[in-house]
């Protein structure tokens, strides 16, 4: 990045920073690659672009104290004292997460909490989704970006949320289901499409595969229908563990 195009960006974005602010932007947009003589990345663009899309959509006034860094990978973050607590959230490519003293991590926000978002309050606007948030968070590095953030935002859809006005909340133990598929999965999984039913359950399209297998999770564990007769494969939420690589579920299920 360079000092241009961070003023650029920041003017698209209607936001108003103090003088000192733009000022330990500009300074960070102009450290170069390499800066730690480690091959550390400089500020990412597309991380900034996100925290301007956050600073300018929270309706609260920027705290006095924010401070903004960035890490190794050049994901730009921002923080502050709570009394006694740091807060920091960091804008990275699979979520923007929201760390605070005393969490063991990060926890991913959904862009639909922005708008209520509290820096005096900031567990406020997730406290309904916490425990899903917390969830995922662990996981969402392993997905594409885009999956990543459509999963984030799923969990923060209400009960009515489709056309119909009696779609659920997602299921927390077909998200348990998912997130443990994931999580012992050695394959990466590729390119996916992911959505949600009527019941709350989550469902992958597998796009890296033709033809392209379909897999949903429930409460009890999951269902592998594999193309292009869509031949079934129920696997228990005890037994994906056995699962490590997707062409396993092409075998049928593994006792």
């Amino acid at each position: 990045m360079n000092k241009e195009l961070l003023l650029t960006i920041i003017s698209d974005h209607n936001l108003t920073l103090t003088d000192s602010s733009i000022k330990r932007l500009i300074e960070l947009a102009e450290i170069p690659a390499n800066w730690d003589g480690r091959n550390a990345e400089p500020m990412d663009e597309d991380s900034f672009r996100k925290l301007c899309h956050f600073l300018s959509t929270v309706k609260e006034p920027i705290p006095n104290d924010i401070g903004f860094f960035f890490n190794y990978e050049g994901s730009i973050s921002i923080n502050w004292m709570l009394g006694y607590r740091l807060v920091e959230i960091c804008f990275e490519p699979e979520a923007t997460y929201l760390y605070m003293t005393g969490y063991e991590d990060g926890i991913a926000l959904p862009h639909k909490v922005f708008l209520t978002f509290k820096y005096i309050n900031p567990e406020e606007c997730i406290q309904h989704y916490k425990t899903k948030l917390e969830l995922v968070s662990g996981i969402l590095y392993k997905l594409e970006s885009s999956v990543s953030k459509e999963l984030v935002n799923l969990i923060a859809y209400d009960y009515g949320w489709g056309e119909h006005g009696d779609e659920l909340e997602m299921n927390i133990d077909a998200l348990h289901s998912f997130v443990n598929f994931i999580t012992v999965l050695d394959d990466e999984p590729g390119k996916l499409i992911l959505f949600m039913t009527q019941e709350g359950y989550i469902e992958l399209i597998l796009m890296d595969y033709n033809p392209r297998h379909e897999i949903e999770f429930t409460p009890e564990g999951l269902l592998f229908f594999m193309a292009p007769e869509y031949d079934l494969t129920e696997v228990s939420k005890e037994n994906i563990n056995n699962y490590v690589q997707i062409k396993q579920f092409l075998t049928g299920e593994i006792k």
